[in-house]
């Protein structure tokens, strides 16, 4: 005897209200002798079970939309981190080169940069340099 189940996803109305249905079929066939000799496959007996999964349709729509809008707003934060991070970048170089012109006139400086290590003042530093003749070309 041969089981062939059949699931099929559908709309249907409860009640007035539009509901989203899964069916799975169980369909039981056995092959029978036909009078003339032949053989043909018979459905015996059938198994039927709706559900209703409006519930979980709805969840997942909602989970769908959720995560549209959540990578919205995170293309929007790298956006702004991108420029608040290369504005206050170009601040740093800025604040350089001001104390840089400071110690060419023997004056104090005007911007502590303590914060930053000695590896990425030297690095800056010759970022600035770089910048200085390239904006002088």
């Amino acid at each position: 005897m041969d089981v062939e189940t059949i699931n099929v996803e559908q709309n249907a109305v409860l009640d007035g209200d539009a509901v989203a249905v899964e069916i799975v079929t169980e369909v039981q066939r056995k092959e029978v002798l036909l009078k003339a000799g032949a053989s043909q496959n018979a459905i015996i007996g059938y198994l039927l079970i709706g559900t209703d999964n409006t519930a979980r349709k709805r969840a997942e729509e909602a989970l769908r939309h959720q995560a549209e809008e959540l990578r919205a707003r995170n293309e929007e934060l790298e956006r702004f981190n991108r420029a608040t991070v290369g504005r206050e970048l170009q601040m740093v170089r800025l604040k350089q080169q001001i104390n840089e012109l400071c110690r060419q006139m023997d004056k104090p400086l005007m911007h502590r940069l303590d914060f930053l290590d000695a590896e990425s003042q030297t690095s800056t530093a010759a970022e600035t340099v770089r910048l200085k003749g390239e904006s002088e070309t």
